[in-house]
């Protein structure tokens, strides 16, 4: 009984011994879970964002953020921002879709003008992949 109860500590103190000893990458792994779980939970809200996005545009009250400013407060930052001519003007343009789709998927984009006032804005709707 004696020795049973020896090899049961020895045991139980080289267990903790190797809990210690890796413990930078046991550390290391819950901050990759924790930073994951804050992705995920980001991801969710920024496809409400986008979800209610698309209500509106399909609503057609989009034009009631006249601004850029009221757009991000609203809807949060663009996914891409480029510069496009149109009418011999440059506006700023701005795609707004789903954070993790990025083919086929549902796409709004919208116009600014120099002044940051909206131009425009154009809803497009997810579809199958085929080349149209």
């Amino acid at each position: 009984m004696r020795r049973i109860m020896i090899l049961f500590i020895f045991t139980c103190a080289l267990g903790g011994c190797a809990k210690i000893s890796h413990m930078d990458q046991l550390l290391t792994l819950k901050g990759v879970a924790d930073e994951q779980t804050r992705i995920g939970k980001f991801v969710e809200a920024q496809d409400r964002k986008f979800d209610k996005m698309v209500k509106e545009a399909k609503d057609g009250t989009l034009d009631q953020y006249i601004n850029k400013r009221k757009f991000v407060r609203a809807f949060g930052e663009p996914v891409v921002v480029t510069m496009v001519q149109e009418d011999d003007r440059e506006l700023e343009s701005w795609l707004y879709r789903h954070a993790m789709a990025y083919f086929h998927a549902e796409k709004i984009y919208l116009y600014f003008d120099a002044d940051g006032n909206l131009v425009r804005s154009e809803y497009q709707e997810a579809h199958d992949g085929e080349v149209r």
